[in-house]
């Protein structure tokens, strides 16, 4: 069957006949559990706690259902892409059988261990053995449920999206209509309370199930379940649980925190985790909606990135984020203009109606930003990859290298000279095809002698304006650099050699600029498991190696970012305090205490916090080279401080996003300052004060904040032209200003 229209139809009418689906069928689904919370509730109020406990094992099911098939489908649909028919196929059939053997194996953990579960939230023996009479019935259609959402991404997959609403709005009806039946005992059928909830799910689930089986058989797939590849094999499943094992880690976890927040409030009061699992149950009219989003793009992802068309991939997550949001923004609304309805719809006690309303209230200021994470999430699943945030930390997982057999990667480095550097042996060391997008300067910033010293080894480059393509695989051997070029060359191919079939040899020749951004690449290669031997300048490193993920990384504080701070605390009045800085740090930029200390400012440093206050300020001799990112800022200083300051062996500026040593001569004149253009540096005469004025910050970065710094110690303010590309390296940078300005001036 034609698949191609998954690359030639327009997005939105795409994306909505894929999507709208799909976001009917998850509102149906999270009926389910809304329905059958709603016949229990009018049981009993214990009834509901019970149903509330049980939940979090219910969603681990369906997270491992879920989470796997997420995998097959990302490969079903990446190889149809790719126009790879039998491993499509494969992909399929064994997806189905592991799927089915994921619901056995659940179904007798959760028969056996659910008393012990039950037993770890509550004390009631009320409550436990409703909850036991809930899970007895409904976890015996665990292999139901798990087959049933494998053929669903197998569905979801090809793009059969009407077959799936079809199939879970069946299910659902089946369930609704059997709830008050079998609960309550209307007309022949007897009252089973609490488990005929559970049976009226496991009957709807069948349906749901059958109804599949009808669609496959009447209407053929794109991709068949055949006999001849049920047999596992490793490839396929090592790249279907790469994928999805990440993705069912990322939807366990809330199972996981249900379970710890139902231990900690069952300590306090009942009521707490009845209100906690009709929040889950309400939530899910809104996350399942949109998950029914990302469910429907996920095959235009992968169909798409396989097919080469990376732009429509790009579009079609715009698309998405647009779509998520606007329904977490209906979430939002709903639960602050009527969160009394919603809650008494599963209690009519007051007192937790007044404990629900406030947890909704706060819990619902988040929906519109999970937006953002929800649709990366779906996208990175697609892909192959999977990311999981949890408050400020991030847990990214790959597939291996699963999907990259492309015929060419595209990647954007925007405006990043670091990403474009490091990347460009990375890429040769794994073979892989690359377009490489560059923005702004990128384009004009040198790249030899890297380039030549790649293409010498195996690689080939080709530039077409803003474009550079790359193939070929990267050979071991002997490489020589000089030392005065980009650090960034240097440590590029560190992170490249130890992948290649056979060893290497680096060596820098000269005395090599910026050695602490090498030794902090040396440190990271050391945590992911990788060997070299260092003599001097010189670097062995064994090939055939492969990187192990370091665990648990702490990100520690960016010196660079924190020197605008300490900056603007030697002009202040009251000093500043900037705290998570890692006084041993292997970064360059750390140098920039010792650089205040030398100005006169007063440097005080306790632990990880470094504060900065006014002293008698004079202008110093500073060698740039090893800290070409301060002088921006740097300058800035001098041009208050009594005497000249010289700044020397910064050539390099003139590459960078602006011609650095030009654009902060130009601030500091365009602020009634005295600054005299060198070669390689900088001759600047200070002064009490600056007069104010407007400063272009011709799109750079640190152009922008030493403008914002600068303006601590003019007599009249300063406007600053473009001053949204801070956003490259410190998105909050305007709001952290402006709050320290308050205080410390």
């Amino acid at each position: 069957m034609n698949q191609t229209y998954m690359k030639e139809k327009k997005i939105f009418p795409l994306v909505m006949s894929m999507a709208l689906p799909m976001m009917l069928s998850m509102a149906f689904n999270s009926l389910y559990n809304i329905v059958d919370s709603y016949f229990v509730a009018k049981l009993s109020e214990d009834a509901m706690t019970a149903l509330s406990l049980v939940y979090p094992a219910q969603n681990l099911l369906t997270a491992v259902a879920v989470g796997f098939g997420v995998g097959v489908n990302a490969m079903i649909s990446f190889y149809l892409g790719a126009q790879n028919q039998e491993k499509a196929d494969k992909t399929a059939t064994q997806g189905m059988v592991l799927g089915v053997l994921h619901g056995v194996l659940l179904m007798i953990l959760f028969l056996c261990g659910m008393n012990w579960f039950l037993g770890m939230f509550t004390k009631s023996d009320t409550v436990r053995a409703l909850g036991m009479e809930y899970s007895n019935v409904v976890f015996l259609f665990s292999t139901i449920v798990t087959g049933g959402i494998t053929l669903e991404k197998i569905f979801q997959a090809v793009g059969r999206m009407r077959a799936t609403m079809v199939s879970m709005i069946a299910g659902f009806v089946t369930n609704i209509v059997l709830d008050p039946l079998l609960i309550f005992g209307i007309g022949p059928f007897p009252r089973m309370e609490i488990a005929g909830a559970a049976l009226a799910t496991g009957i709807g689930q069948v349906i749901t199930l059958l109804v599949y089986i009808i669609y496959y058989v009447l209407d053929p797939l794109p991709v068949k379940l055949r006999r001849t590849y049920l047999r596992p094999e490793g490839e396929i499943c090592g790249k279907t649980y790469g994928i999805g094992i990440p993705a069912t880690l990322n939807m366990a976890l809330p199972s996981l925190l249900i379970s710890a927040l139902n231990g900690i409030l069952a300590a306090y009061s009942g009521a707490y985790v009845l209100v906690l699992g009709v929040y889950y149950k309400l939530q899910t009219f809104i996350y399942l909606p949109s998950n029914g989003i990302i469910q429907g793009i996920r095959p235009l992802i992968g169909y798409n990135y396989g097919a080469g068309e990376r732009k429509r991939v790009e579009q079609i997550y715009r698309l998405t984020l647009e779509l998520t949001a606007g329904i977490m923004a209906i979430g939002t609304a709903l639960c602050w203009l009527i969160p009394g309805g919603l809650i008494g719809l599963f209690t009519e006690n007051p007192e937790t109606v007044t404990i629900g309303i406030t947890a909704l209230h706060i819990i619902s200021l988040g929906f519109i930003l999970s937006a953002v994470s929800v649709t990366s999430s779906g996208a990175l699943e697609a892909l192959g990859a999977n990311v999981v945030r949890s408050g400020d930390c991030c847990t990214v997982s790959g597939c291996g290298g699963a999907l990259f057999d492309l015929l060419e990667t595209a990647i954007d480095c925007r405006e990043s000279g670091s990403t474009l550097r490091f990347l460009l042996p990375v890429l040769g060391a794994l073979g892989v095809r690359a377009q490489i997008r560059m923005h702004g300067r990128l384009p004009e910033r040198p790249l030899s002698p890297l380039w030549e010293l790649l293409e010498a080894h195996g690689m080939q480059l080709r530039r077409e304006d803003d474009l550079l393509h790359v193939c070929g695989q990267l050979q071991a051997g002997s490489y020589a650099l000089p030392g005065n070029v980009s650090s960034q060359f240097v440590s590029g191919l560190l992170f490249a050699l130890p992948l290649l079939a056979e060893d290497s040899v680096l060596t820098v020749t000269g005395q090599l600029q910026s050695a602490r951004y090498v030794a902090m690449t040396e440190q990271a290669l050391r945590a992911a498991g990788i060997r070299f031997e260092k003599n001097g300048q010189c670097w062995t490193i064994p090939g055939r190696q492969r990187y192990a993920a370091p665990g648990r990384q702490l990100v520690e504080g960016d010196w660079s970012n924190a020197a605008f701070f300490l900056c603007m605390g030697a002009l202040s009045r009251q000093g500043v305090c900037v705290s998570g800085l890692d006084p041993a740090s292997l970064q360059a930029d750390r140098a920039i205490t010792e650089i205040l200390t030398r100005f006169g400012a007063e440097v005080n440093i306790e632990d990880d916090t470094v504060t900065v206050r006014r002293g008698t300020l004079r202008g110093i001799t500073l060698d740039a080279g090893p800290v070409p990112d301060l002088v921006p800022v740097v300058s800035v200083l001098a041009a208050l401080c009594a005497g000249e300051t010289r700044i020397e062996n910064a050539a390099r500026l003139r590459i960078k996003e602006s011609d650095r040593l030009r654009t902060t001569a130009a601030l500091i004149e365009a602020l009634g300052g005295t600054v005299r253009e060198l070669p390689d540096g900088l001759v600047i005469t200070g002064q009490p004060a600056l007069a104010g004025g407007s400063v272009d910050a011709s799109g750079d970065h640190r152009i922008a904040m030493s403008a914002a710094v600068a303006a601590c110690g003019c007599t009249q303010p300063v406007t600053v032209c473009g001053s949204a590309c801070v956003a490259k390296s410190y998105p909050a940078f305007w709001e952290d200003f402006t709050a320290l300005q308050e205080e410390a001036l």
